[in-house]
């Protein structure tokens, strides 16, 4: 598992300038002044997909039924996000989403530090 572990972090770290230079540089893309990453456990992405289906799974798409795929999703932007400085709002807590109003404050906190 460790191995696993280190050669996915090591991937990115070594594709992360590339990626850049492709998109900022060579495409001419402008690079984002931040980055405002809104976290779901993947256990509680399942439970409000379970109830939007109405708890038919065969509606689910292809990644939203693959509970790995998530998590290891979550994994990378997690890595991603303590690599790149993004910054994390947590929209889920105790198993459970936090209120649209708390999230929108947390949010809004975030772009106040942008503001000139």
């Amino acid at each position: 598992m460790m191995v696993v572990f280190l050669t996915f972090h090591l991937r990115l770290y070594f594709f992360f300038p590339i990626l850049f230079h492709y998109e900022y540089v060579l495409m001419g893309i402008p690079a984002p002044d931040a980055v405002i990453y809104l976290e779901v456990d993947p256990e509680v992405s399942q439970k409000l997909m379970n109830g939007r289906y109405h708890g038919d799974a065969s509606k689910k798409d292809i990644h939203e039924r693959n509970v790995e795929y998530l998590k290891r999703s979550a994994e990378a932007a997690a890595y991603c996000s303590s690599k790149l400085g993004w910054h994390v709002v947590k929209c889920s807590e105790k198993g459970q989403m936090r209120s649209v109003d708390a999230i929108q404050a947390q949010i809004r906190d975030i772009l106040a530090l942008f503001q000139t």
